[in-house]
């Protein structure tokens, strides 16, 4: 772990590249929009799986943000002080060269949601995603982590407005300041950044970025649904 003084200097490098690391997400979902990727499930294991596989480890893609050492992997235990895995990150960018991330606990943690415009997925957002970093299941040592919510109906600011209503009547954790827009790519406006309170974890708080992706268009509504 990089600590006091070091990591402040290095801050702003993590910062600059976790920027790339968004700009190829956002890319890579306007790649699924623009091939008209054709999803034959809604399971949110699926949805992440075409995401991380066909896009997100793309080698032209990934040199096009000039991130081409970062590596995507699913499904990647979290190890807590007690030596006990207490959890799986959706997906974690691990650096595969010698830049930048120096410390293997040091990595960019994004967790998937599936959202459809209702509580119970709008809540699941919450307490399996948001409050997982809140309480430093995952991402303990760095400072900011991400979401990404595939939509599968509704409307993206209603369902925005509606996480933000129950983030302020939740009582797991502190909310310092709800989903507010936050641009990566000037063209793609439906990013979001939100700022809690932190636990277990030398930060006192975590910025959590969002990234609300409208799949309404390429879920085939023929084929059976998912329920998890």
């Amino acid at each position: 772990m990089i600590e006091g003084i070091a990591f402040s200097l290095a801050h702003d490098l993590y910062t600059e590249e976790f920027n790339q690391v968004a700009k190829l997400l956002i890319y890579s979902y306007q790649q699924m929009v623009e091939n008209n990727e054709v999803l034959t499930s809604d399971h949110e294991t699926y949805l992440r799986n075409i995401l991380v596989k066909k896009y997100l480890r793309n080698k032209d893609a990934k040199q096009k943000y000039d991130i081409g050492y970062l590596g995507f992997e699913i499904e990647s235990g979290e190890i807590d002080i007690n030596n006990q895995t207490v959890g799986f990150i959706d997906i974690k960018v691990l650096n595969l060269g010698n830049k930048d991330l120096l410390d293997e606990d040091e990595y960019y943690s994004i967790e998937c949601k599936r959202l459809d415009g209702e509580s119970t997925k709008n809540n699941l957002y919450i307490k399996e995603g948001i409050n997982r970093y809140v309480n430093s299941k995952y991402s303990q040592q760095m400072p900011f982590s991400a979401m990404v919510g595939f939509i599968e109906s509704g409307i993206t600011a209603n369902i925005k407005d509606n996480i933000n209503s129950s983030l302020i009547e939740n009582k797991y954790f502190q909310t310092y300041s709800s989903l507010l827009e936050y641009v990566f790519v000037a063209d793609f406006k439906e990013t979001f950044v939100s700022k809690h309170e932190r636990k277990n974890s030398q930060f006192t708080d975590i910025e959590i970025f969002h990234f609300l992706f409208d799949f309404q268009g390429l879920i085939k509504k023929e084929y059976p649904q998912h329920s998890t």
